[in-house]
């Protein structure tokens, strides 16, 4: 797991972390989401941007596949 967030953090967030889902509760908002791929399964990531340089990870999760048993 950390070896995906990893590589999730340091290729799709280090560079456009704006482009990201939002998940906050407006436009202004600067709380996004990220999804990290690790083999068959993936993590959900919610972080905020607090500048030019800095995010704050707010959670981390299990992406599951609804239909998956």
């Amino acid at each position: 797991m950390i070896k995906a967030l990893r590589k999730a953090i340091y290729g799709q967030l280090a560079v456009t972390p704006w482009s990201l889902g939002k998940t906050g509760d407006g436009s202004g908002s600067t709380r996004r989401a990220l999804i990290a791929l690790a083999s068959a399964t993936g993590y959900f990531a919610v972080f905020e941007i607090g500048g030019p340089t800095s995010v704050l990870v707010l959670a981390v999760r299990r992406q599951l596949e609804p239909d998956c048993h």
